[in-house]
């Protein structure tokens, strides 16, 4: 596979990254270690750059409906008992 994603808390990933200069995996990363804060992680990838951000604006995850949400679709309970399911 071409691509990696790392996802842990922030300070074991800073440790391994290097948290200052002298102790830096390779050259930079101490830059990329300072910018890991709240939920983050990281994607590792030999893909060029518009390819990976194209798969992120057309990535789609479905979800449960939260407190608030408007409904995109119409839903109607006929009414009467629900014999698929048997207390009802």
């Amino acid at each position: 596979r071409d691509s990696r994603i790392f996802m842990g808390k922030n300070k074991v990933i800073q440790i391994a990254l290097g948290t200052s200069e002298a102790d830096e995996y390779q050259d930079n990363l101490v830059e990329v270690s300072k910018m890991l804060k709240g939920n983050a992680g990281l994607l590792v990838t030999s893909r060029p750059h518009e390819e990976v951000m194209r798969w992120f604006e057309e990535f789609e995850v479905e979800d449960y409906a939260k407190q608030g949400h408007v409904a995109d679709q119409d839903f109607v309970l006929e009414r009467g008992p629900l014999t698929q399911f048997p207390n009802s």
